[in-house]
């Protein structure tokens, strides 16, 4: 009876030390992790083009205009600013402990849905029915054809016209963020198994 007592009582304490250790090294790829998407999202294609405000897409041929004037955004917008301080918010990338079956913790990586970034402001000006932007990116960003290049407009990159101007078809979906949150999500997973099996 003495034996089966202290064997508990050891795997009880074996149990607390290895959690502990999960705990750490999960807090230590998540810091990470939250660099490593970062990385991505600003060496993204798209990230550039609305940073720099680039006057010629690569997303599109006709019209020779920007993404961030077809997206339009308000001049004073800085949507990949605004969506890293999200992401890195306690409402974004963020990490959860749970316990298995065996009572042994673990850790896991879990990004903001459609809604969370909707909800934190990460959405377009003026249209888009109130979806977060990098949703529209990911479905595809109408307008194409009534876009016009010019100095006006709320994004001062150009308008939609009533009329077609053009026969620019929709830019078609573009993986952003769920390729991002993908990489980190691999990137995570592999830190963690690296800082537990040192």
């Amino acid at each position: 009876m003495a034996q089966n007592n202290f064997l508990k009582t050891a795997k009880g304490a074996y149990r607390k030390v290895l959690n502990r250790k999960v705990k750490q090294a999960t807090e230590k790829a998540y810091r990470e992790s939250l660099s490593y998407m970062e990385q991505q999202v600003l060496s993204h294609p798209l990230s550039i083009e609305l940073i720099s405000q680039s006057p010629s897409s690569s997303y599109f041929a006709k019209p020779n205009g920007s993404l961030f004037g077809l997206m339009g955004f308000k001049s004073t917008r800085s949507p990949i600013s605004e969506l890293l301080s999200f992401l890195k918010g306690s409402s974004g990338l963020r990490y959860v402990l749970s316990k298995g079956a065996d009572s042994n913790v673990f850790g896991k990586l879990i990004g903001p849905s459609d809604k969370d970034l909707a909800t934190g402001g990460i959405v377009l000006d003026g249209w888009g029915d109130g979806r977060a932007w990098p949703e529209v990116v990911e479905k595809g960003i109408p307008g194409l054809s009534n876009y016009f290049v010019s100095e006006y407009g709320r994004s001062e990159k150009g308008i939609q016209s009533k009329n077609t101007l053009n026969n620019g078809s929709d830019v078609g979906g573009i993986k952003y963020l769920s390729s991002i949150f993908k990489n980190t999500k691999t990137h995570f997973t592999k830190t963690l198994i690296k800082e537990l099996s040192s």
